[in-house]
């Protein structure tokens, strides 16, 4: 009896704690540039930008389908780190570290299913004009 009671409150404290956890999104696929809601600048009117790809591999690496000036390389590594801020839930955000870039950028997902991602601000390639927002939906 008394391990009943036991057991009983075990998985409810298990249950308790079940419930805020986060799921840990799954970023990877290949994603197409969305053009219409980036904000480009100088590339808007770009023709080869149109059909720029991010492929985002299970092997925690990345590669753009092309080399462009607005982004500091075409490949790199990305992981997640789990986030708990004061004031919001607790969250995954996606750093991409871009080959020999000693900045990390951060991939923002847009909804939960991560069916379009952001990058503010991106580091370019030089004294390449820097673009504000790329912006990418998931095609598979």
């Amino acid at each position: 009896m008394r391990m009943n009671a036991i057991v009983t409150i075990l998985l409810f404290v298990c249950m308790q704690s079940c419930k805020g956890t986060t799921h840990i999104p799954k970023y990877v696929g290949i994603y197409q540039i969305d053009v219409a809601q980036s904000k480009l600048g100088h590339y808007q009117d770009v023709d080869s930008v149109r059909d720029l790809q991010m492929i985002i591999k299970a092997d925690s690496t990345f590669e753009f389908s092309k080399d462009v000036p607005f982004l500091f390389s075409k490949n790199g590594t990305w992981k997640l780190q789990y986030t708990q801020p004061i004031d919001l839930p607790p969250f995954y955000k996606c750093y991409f570290d871009f080959v020999n870039n000693p900045r990390e950028e951060i991939l923002r997902p847009m909804d939960d299913d991560i069916m379009g991602c952001y990058f503010n601000s991106p580091v370019s390639k030089g004294n390449f004009p820097q673009v504000e927002l790329l912006q990418f939906k998931r095609i598979k």
